[in-house]
């Protein structure tokens, strides 16, 4: 396995599949894999979280058909950017919610295949005005924090640990390896020891991943405030939501990033997960 990926080849198999399903389940973002036709075959709490649905049921959503998650034309319109250019960025749509008031979203996905089958992969960050850290406390950000952090404190369903160990493995390794958003994972030393391909690429890493992996993170934000804000919050074990930042790509050049970042509560090698999206 690339050393550019989420896991290393030597963890095992069990392992492998409580750090993904962590990575997955205890995001502060939506995480969608649909099948072929769009629907649902599995989405993590922060979805459920978005879509009205009970955050203990992870069986509400399973099965869902697209048409009935996404509310007006949203599937229409993601379906037709998949089909033309195999790839989704930012596309702002609504999710049905049980309320009847859609819940508007930003859209990033992806075509793939495992297992021979195809399916799609989708990030949905809600779509939000303020920012944490060093938002206003009654912002828009704030309240997706505090929502997200009651959602994820409860320990995971045994549902998902009941699945098939490598099937399950499969399915989520392609999901953040190969899917469309930048994610890297930092160690409680603040290192970045995981990064997916996008993630790389971003940062134009993908020749040389040394030059990203093992790499101390604070080297990569190159403005002080921005920097200090996300380093108190890593340290303090707080979240980060629409936070507006720089970071350094391998030439030298400034990229404008929007960070959504979670701590985990009980680190081992890894501290914090991070999602990194093209402000």
């Amino acid at each position: 396995m690339p050393s550019g990926t989420l896991a290393p080849a030597s963890v095992a198999t069990t392992d492998l599949l409580q750090d993904l399903t962590d990575l997955f389940e205890n995001a502060t973002i939506g995480l969608l894999l649909l099948n072929g036709d769009g629907t649902v075959l599995r989405a993590n709490r922060a979805l459920h979280v978005l879509a009205g649905l009970p955050v203990d049921q992870p069986e509400a959503s399973a099965g869902v058909k697209p048409t009935s998650l996404f509310a007006g034309d949203g599937w229409t319109r993601l379906r037709l950017l998949l089909d033309q250019d195999g790839v989704s960025r930012g596309l702002r749509v609504g999710l049905a919610r049980p309320s009847g008031q859609p819940r508007s979203v930003l859209v990033d996905a992806s075509l793939g295949s495992v297992g021979g089958r195809g399916v799609i992969r989708a990030v949905l960050r809600p779509s939000l005005v303020g920012f944490t850290p060093g938002g206003a406390d009654d912002s828009d950000a704030a309240r997706w924090d505090e929502e997200l952090a009651a959602a994820t404190s409860a320990p995971l369903d045994p549902i998902l640990a009941a699945e098939e160990p490598q099937s399950a493995v499969d399915q989520l390794q392609d999901f953040f390896d190969n899917g469309p958003v930048a994610v890297h994972q930092v160690s409680p030393e603040g290192l970045m020891v995981r990064a997916n391909q996008a993630q790389l690429r971003m940062l134009g890493h993908e020749a040389e991943p040394g030059g990203f992996l093992g790499q101390d993170a604070t080297l990569f934000y190159p403005v002080p405030e921005e920097l200090n804000a996300m380093t108190e919050a890593f340290l303090t074990g707080r979240s980060i939501s629409n936070y507006r930042a720089i970071a350094v790509h391998a030439d030298g050049r400034q990229v404008p990033v929007t960070v959504f970042s979670s701590p985990r509560l009980e680190p081992s090698t890894v501290a914090t997960r991070c999602f990194l999206f093209f402000s």
